[in-house]
C-alpha cells in the first residue's frame, strides 16, 4: 500500500525551470469486498462523490455544453504574484439547471509551488471545491483563473480510478517507462512490501475492484507529468505508518522539494502545521484559511478543536517519539510471491467448431418443447398456402388458356360458364390468400413471442448464476465483458435469432418447394440437380465455418471496446483533468477497427458467397428449362404447370443464396446463445443442498459469539493462503479491533465471516455453528457489514435505509440522528424520500458511509463489521460516531478493522494480525503498558 509518483514527459514540451518536477501524487483505492454494483452504474463517473458527471470525455473542447465550467480557458492573471489559481466571488452547482449552489462565494487564492490542504465535516464541500478548480462544476458566478491555462493536473479521486492492466501500467499510464525513476518512485510510496506479495510483481494485473492479493487494497499510483497535484482525501485508506511515509517522503519530500503546487484533501489535523496553506469548509463556504499561524490568530477556537482532537489520539499511547526501525521492519515485510504469472484478466474463451446440439436443444427448451414444434408447423403451414396459390394460379392459366382455344376453335362457351370459371378461380384465389395471410401473421407472432421467451428465460437464468459466482470473477472478469453478454448477445437472442429462424425456415421451404415443382412438372429436372445440391452442400459448409469463427471473434472483440467504454466513463474527471481525452478517443478507435476486422471479413464472405450461389441459380434455371422442353417433346405440359416450373427456377438462385446465408447467420446467432449458456454453468459459491443444511431458528444467532479454529483460507486454489492455521474466540456482546498492515489478512477474515471465501482447512462457528452448514443467504442476512468503499443504490434514502420497508419512520430518524445525518436528511427536498443518484454520486463518500453505518443501526444485526467504515469522515464526526455506536451496538458483536488508532483504542480487545496470523490479541491498555507490536504501532501513530 501506498502512493507512488512517476515521470511521464513528452519529447515536444519542454519544461520551465519551476516546473521541471515530474512526480505526481493519484490515490487508487482498490477495494477487496464490494461485488461490482448493476451495470448501470458502471457508465456513471467515479472520480468525485457528489454529482454525476455533465459530458463525455472532454467538456473544455468546443463541443462543451454552454453551462459547463471551462476553467482552462481563462487568461493569465496579469498581476505577477505567485499563485497557481484564484477562484473570486465564486459560487458553483453541479448543473445549471440545479437549484441548489452547492458552493457560495468562494474566494481564495492556492500559492504555486505548496502544499495546500483542505479540511472540514463530512459533506462540507471539500469534494465539491476540488471539482470547481477542475472545471468539472458549473460557474454560477465569479471567476476561476489557473496561472497556466490548458495544463494537465494530476488528479486522485475520492473514490479512485483503475483500469484492467498490469500496476505497471496504471502507474504510468501507458507512458514511456524510466526503470530507475519507478523504483525512486516505489521506494518514496513504501509500495515496495505490495510489489513483492504479487505474484508477477509490478506487473501483475489488478484489475477494477483489485482483491487478487490483499497487499494492494489501498495503493496511490502517480501517473503523469503535472506541476498541479490534486489529491482528494488519499490518505484515509493508508495505516498510520504508511499514511506517515506517503506524507512526509512523498508529498513532503518529493513533490514540495520538486516546486509542485499540492491541494490535498484529508482529515489528519496532525499534517496542518506542515502546510504552506490551509482551507477550512463548512457548509459548502470558505469558514477560514491561511497558514496555521494566521488561523490561530483569526480563529483561536477552531485551532483549539484541532488540537483536542489531536492531543485524543496521541494520549493513547504513554511513550513518545517513533521508532525507525520498527517502522522499516513494519514496512518490509517479507513474503513469498504466489506462484501464478499475475494475468489476473483471462482472455476470453472462445468455442471453436460448429455450434453444439446442446446449444440449439437449450434454444428450443428455453422457448418451450411445444411451442417450438407449434411454430415450426406453422411455418410449415404457411408455406403450403404459398405454393397452394401457385398452383392455383398455373391452374387458373391453364383453364382460361383452354377457354381461349375453344374459343378460337369456334367452339360454344357460353357467358355463364365462363363466368363460373371466373368466380370458381377467383374464390379459391381469394380464400388461399386470405388463409395464407392469416397463417403469416401467426407465424410472425409466434417468432417474435419465441425470441421473448428465449431472452427472458436465458436472461434470467444467467443473471440468477452470475450473482451467485465467487468475488474471483467479478476481479478477473472485466465489467465490459460481462456487459457484453447482457447486452449484445440477450439483443441477438431476443431479436435477431427469431428473425434470422423465420427467414431461414421460409427459404429453405422455398427452395424445397421450387425443386419439388420442378420435379413433379420435369421429372427430368432430379438428374442436374443432385449433383448441383451436392455442391451446394459443400459450399455452404465451407462458408459456415468461416463465417462462424469470424462471428465468434466479432463478439470477442466486442468485449474490449464495451469494458473500455465502462473504464473511460468511470474516469472522466481523471482522463479531462490529465488531458488524456485524444489518447483515450484514440485506444477506442483502435479497438474498434480491431473489432470491424471482423465484421468486414464477414461482408466479404457474403459477397463471396453470393457470387457462386448465382453461378448455381443460373445453371437451375437452364437445367430446369431445359427440361421442361424435353419433357414438352415427350408429353404434353400444361403451359401454367410449366411456367410455374421455369418461374421458380428462376427464383431458386435468390432462394438458394438466402437460405445458406441465413443458416449461418443463424448458426453465428447461435454463438450468442453458447456464450450466455457458458455464464449460466460458471461454478457458483458452493450452495448447500437441503438435506445438509444445518437445523437452524428464525432467529439465528440468538449470541454473537465467534469461534474459529484452525482456520486456513485462500481466494482461489492456486493461490497461496491468506490465512494460517487461524484459531480465535469472541465472546458475544464484545468489541473486538483488528489491526495490521494491508495484506496481514483484516479484510480476508471478515470475507471468510461471509464465505466470501470459503476455507480448506478448519471452522468457523456462529452461535454454536459451523457456518459451512448454513446457507448463503441466511448467514450474510444474519451479518451487517460496512465496507470502506459503501455500497448504495439508485432510490430514495428510506429505500437505502429499509429495503424491506420494515421499519416506521420514527427508527429511520432515530438511526440517522446516531449517524449523525439526521440534519443533513431534513434539509433534502422530499427528505427520505429524496431520491439517491446511482452510485450515489450526489453524496460525499463519507455521507456515504455514514448512510450505511445507519442501515447496520436499523438491522440490529448481532454481528457487525465495520471495516474502516469510518475511514473518509473527520476525527471530529468519528470520535462521536465511537461513542454513539458503543451504546447503539451494546448488544452486538462489533469487529472493527481500521487503521487509526483511535478508532479502536477504546474496544474491549484489539488483535494485531501480520501475514495472516494473530501476532497479539489482548486488552488494548495492557497491550500498549508494554513493548508489543500493538504499543508501537500506538507509538507511531503519535
Amino acid at each position: 500500500m501506498g502512493t507512488t509518483f512517476i515521470e511521464s514527459k513528452k519529447a515536444d514540451e519542454p519544461l520551465p525551470p519551476a516546473k521541471n518536477a515530474d512526480l505526481s501524487v493519484e490515490q487508487v483505492q482498490l477495494e477487496d469486498e464490494t461485488i461490482p454494483e448493476n451495470s448501470t452504474s458502471r457508465y456513471q463517473s467515479a472520480d468525485h462523490p457528489d454529482e454525476p458527471q455533465n459530458s463525455l470525455l472532454n467538456n473544455h473542447s468546443n463541443n462543451a455544453k454552454p453551462e459547463e465550467s471551462t476553467v482552462d480557458d481563462v487568461e493569465n492573471p496579469t498581476n505577477s504574484t505567485a499563485n497557481a489559481l484564484e477562484i473570486t466571488n465564486g459560487s458553483f452547482a453541479w448543473s445549471s439547471n440545479s437549484e441548489q449552489i452547492c458552493l457560495q462565494d468562494i474566494s481564495t487564492k492556492i500559492p504555486e509551488g505548496k502544499i495546500t490542504i483542505l479540511v472540514g465535516k463530512v459533506g462540507s464541500g471539500k469534494t465539491s471545491l476540488l471539482s470547481a478548480m477542475l472545471g468539472e462544476m458549473t460557474t454560477v458566478s465569479g471567476n476561476v483563473k489557473w496561472a497556466t491555462p490548458n495544463q494537465p493536473i494530476a488528479y486522485s479521486a475520492q473514490a479512485a480510478w483503475l483500469r484492467n492492466a498490469s500496476l505497471q501500467n496504471n502507474i504510468v499510464l501507458e507512458e514511456e517507462f524510466d526503470e530507475e525513476r519507478f523504483n525512486m518512485v516505489i521506494d518514496a510510496c513504501a509500495l515496495q512490501p505490495d510489489i513483492d506479495i504479487l505474484p508477477a510483481r509490478e506487473q501483475t494485473e489488478i484489475g477494477e475492484k483489485v482483491s487478487l492479493l490483499p497487499g494492494v487494497n489501498n495503493c496511490s499510483c502517480a501517473k503523469h507529468l503535472c506541476s498541479v497535484v490534486i489529491l482528494d482525501d488519499p490518505l484515509s485508506a493508508l495505516d498510520v505508518h504508511v499514511g506517515s511515509r506517503v506524507f512526509h517522503q512523498g508529498i513532503m519530500g518529493v513533490l514540495k522539494k520538486e516546486g509542485r503546487t499540492v491541494i490535498i484533501v484529508t482529515h489528519h489535523l496532525e499534517y496542518l502545521k506542515e502546510a504552506d496553506h490551509i482551507i477550512v469548509m463548512e457548509n459548502g463556504m470558505i469558514d477560514a484559511q491561511g497558514t496555521y499561524w494566521d488561523i490561530s490568530t483569526q480563529n483561536p477556537d477552531l485551532v483549539q478543536i484541532w488540537k483536542t482532537l489531536i492531543a485524543k489520539e496521541d494520549n493513547e499511547g504513554e511513550e513518545e517519539g517513533k521508532d525507525d526501525n520498527f517502522e522499516e521492519a513494519y514496512l518490509q515485510m517479507e513474503q513469498k510471491p504466489g506462484n501464478v504469472d499475475g494475468k489476473l484478466v483471462q482472455d476470453e474463451e472462445k468455442e471453436e467448431g460448429s455450434i453444439s446440439i446442446r446449444v440449439y436443444w437449450l434454444y428450443i427448451r428455453s422457448i418451450g418443447i411445444f411451442f417450438f414444434f407449434g411454430l415450426l408447423f406453422a411455418v410449415i403451414i404457411k408455406q403450403s398456402f404459398f405454393v397452394a396459390i401457385d398452383f392455383w394460379l398455373a391452374d387458373w392459366s391453364s383453364a382460361g388458356t383452354l377457354l381461349i382455344q375453344n374459343k378460337s376453335r369456334n367452339e360454344s362457351v357460353s357467358r355463364i360458364e365462363n363466368q363460373a370459371v371466373l368466380t370458381h378461380y377467383l374464390n379459391g384465389y381469394i380464400g388461399l390468400t386470405c388463409a395464407a395471410v392469416i397463417t403469416a401473421l401467426f407465424s410472425s407472432i409466434a417468432h417474435v413471442l419465441s425470441g421473448i421467451k428465449a431472452s427472458k428465460y436465458l436472461f434470467r437464468k444467467m443473471l440468477v448464476n452470475v450473482m451467485a459466482l465467487p468475488l474471483r470473477f467479478f476481479e478477473s472478469t472485466p465489467i465490459g465483458r460481462i456487459l457484453n453478454r447482457f447486452s449484445s448477445d440477450i439483443k441477438a437472442i431476443d431479436d435477431q435469432i427469431p428473425t434470422n429462424l423465420e427467414r431461414f425456415l421460409w427459404h429453405l421451404l422455398l427452395c424445397l418447394s421450387a425443386v419439388l415443382i420442378n420435379i413433379i412438372v420435369t421429372p427430368f429436372f432430379i438428374i442436374p440437380i443432385l449433383p448441383l445440391l451436392v455442391f451446394y452442400y459443400f459450399l455452404q459448409k465451407f462458408f459456415r465455418a468461416s463465417s462462424r469463427e469470424l462471428q465468434r471473434l466479432d463478439s470477442i472483440t466486442k468485449s474490449p471496446v464495451f469494458a473500455h467504454f465502462s473504464e473511460t466513463l468511470g474516469g472522466l474527471t481523471t482522463i479531462r483533468a490529465y488531458k488524456c481525452e485524444d489518447k483515450f478517443f484514440e485506444q477506442i478507435v483502435d479497438k474498434i477497427d480491431y473489432n470491424n476486422i471482423a465484421y468486414l471479413y464477414l461482408n466479404t464472405i457474403n459477397r463471396w458467397l453470393a457470387i457462386r450461389l448465382d453461378f448455381i441459380g443460373t445453371t437451375i434455371v437452364f437445367a430446369a428449362t431445359l427440361c421442361a422442353l424435353v419433357t414438352a417433346e415427350l408429353h404434353y405440359l400444361e403451359d401454367g404447370l410449366v411456367g410455374l416450373a421455369i418461374l421458380h427456377a428462376l427464383k431458386m438462385s435468390t432462394f438458394l443464396n438466402w437460405s445458406v446465408r441465413e443458416m449461418a447467420e443463424l448458426e453465428m446467432q447461435m454463438n450468442s446463445v453458447e456464450r450466455v449458456h457458458h455464464y449460466t454453468e460458471l461454478k457458483t459459491e458452493r450452495q448447500l443442498k437441503e438435506s445438509m443444511m444445518a437445523p437452524v431458528s428464525i432467529s439465528w444467532p440468538r449470541s454473537g459469539k465467534i469461534e474459529i479454529y484452525k482456520l486456513s483460507v485462500r481466494y482461489a486454489d492456486h493461490l497461496d493462503p491468506v490465512l494460517h492455521n487461524l484459531t480465535l474466540t469472541i465472546e458475544a456482546g464484545t468489541t473486538v479491533g483488528i489491526c495490521g498492515r494491508t495484506g496481514s489478512g483484516k479484510s480476508s477474515l471478515s470475507l471468510s465471516l461471509l464465505r466470501i471465501i470459503d476455507n480448506y482447512k478448519g471452522y468457523i462457528k456462529i452461535g454454536g455453528i459451523d457456518i459451512s452448514t448454513v446457507s448463503l443467504a441466511f448467514l450474510r442476512r444474519a451479518i451487517s457489514i460496512i465496507p470502506q468503499d459503501p455500497v448504495l443504490f439508485g432510490g430514495s434514502v428510506r429505500f437505502n435505509l429499509d429495503p424491506e420497508s420494515d421499519h416506521s419512520d420514527e427508527e429511520l430518524w432515530e438511526v440517522l440522528q446516531i449517524a449523525q445525518l439526521d440534519q443533513f436528511v431534513s434539509e433534502l427536498p422530499e427528505k427520505l424520500d429524496s431520491f439517491i443518484a446511482e452510485s450515489s454520486e450526489n453524496l460525499s463518500m463519507g455521507q456515504r458511509q455514514l448512510l450505511c453505518i445507519a442501515r447496520a443501526l436499523l438491522r440490529k444485526s448481532k454481528i457487525i463489521i465495520l471495516d474502516e467504515a469510518t475511514a473518509s469522515v473527520d476525527m471530529e464526526t468519528d470520535s462521536a460516531l465511537q461513542i454513539v455506536m458503543k451504546t447503539a451496538f451494546k448488544n452486538s458483536t462489533v469487529l472493527i478493522i481500521a487503521h487509526r488508532i483511535q478508532t479502536i483504542i477504546d474496544c474491549e480487545r484489539v488483535i494485531v494480525m501480520h501475514q495472516g496470523q494473530i501476532v497479539e490479541d489482548g486488552d488494548p491498555k495492557v497491550l500498549q503498558n508494554n513493548d508489543s507490536f500493538f504499543a508501537k504501532l500506538v507509538k507511531a501513530s503519535n
